[in-house]
């Protein structure tokens, strides 16, 4: 049975084990408009390098297996997907990212909710990197315990003008000397509404 309770002011004792500390039971959540109530982060650690103007889904978590399964009813879902480093070895390349939700199971219908770019100009080979952050929100109406799948397409200018996570350039020529720096992931923040 539910009850309510209204209060003022609830302070934290000042002394013992957990002072100046107000706990919430396990498996217990606080949940208050505007405040972060969940989050889970995943690393993509794939070197694949997509280099084609056809539409590409990333490799996992990025194809539809990362999920995050909601705390609340009408929360507000902010996705930041995080790209670091990216390795650039054609003189001028550019890339549309797009992110989709799906809440019909990884191999639903997806739902595209963010679009963004990276491009990339390089005179020299020598060393070559950067980041990139795409970062959505979906704010819809669904349950508390409503399961959220994403994933990720990439999509050249030009086929061969290629999008390289979690590499970098280091050497000369046009190629350089790829190296391995596996800094990339996807995550999502969960907002009480």
């Amino acid at each position: 049975m539910a009850s309510e309770l209204t209060v003022q002011t609830i302070k934290a004792p000042t002394s013992g084990g957990n002072a100046n500390k107000i706990l919430v039971g396990s498996g217990q959540d606080l949940i208050a408009p505007g405040h972060v109530i969940g989050y889970t982060q995943s690393p993509y650690t794939s070197t694949t390098v997509y280099g084609s103007s056809s539409v590409l889904t990333m490799d996992s978590p990025l194809n539809g297996t990362y999920s995050y399964t909601t705390k609340s009813a009408n929360s507000l879902l902010r996705i930041h997907a995080h790209f670091a480093p990216m390795r650039h070895f054609v003189t001028w390349e550019f890339h549309a990212l797009r992110m989709f939700y799906s809440t019909t199971g990884s191999g639903g219908s997806y739902t595209q909710f963010y679009t963004g770019t990276q491009g990339n100009y390089t005179e020299g080979y020598n060393v070559s990197a950067t980041n990139v952050d795409c970062v959505g929100h979906i704010n819809i109406t669904h349950a508390a315990g409503a399961v959220f799948n994403f994933k990720i397409t990439v999509q050249g200018h030009t086929n061969g003008n290629s999008f390289a996570p979690n590499q970098y350039n280091l050497g000369s020529g046009t190629a350089g000397s790829p190296q391995t720096a596996v800094g990339s992931f996807i995550s999502c923040m969960e907002i009480a509404q």
